[in-house]
């Protein structure tokens, strides 16, 4: 049988990862719906790019894993 302190921490810790994640899935999606010419948008661009062509040490590839 298992413990249900076992099964409440599984569902926290699943709780705690989409919290962290949350934010910045969110704040992906505000610079994306940038206008094209704003800095942020140009620099997720850059670090898309960047991923795209295998930097794995970029800001977007960290993202992404």
């Amino acid at each position: 049988m298992v413990s249900h302190d076992i099964i409440w921490a599984e569902m926290v810790a699943a709780l705690f990862f989409i919290e962290g994640v949350f934010p910045s899935v969110a704040c992906i999606q505000r610079l994306w719906e940038l206008l094209k010419g704003r800095y942020s948008r140009l620099a997720l661009m850059s670090s898309k790019q960047l991923a795209e062509h295998g930097d794995i040490h970029c800001w977007y590839a960290e993202m992404q894993e």
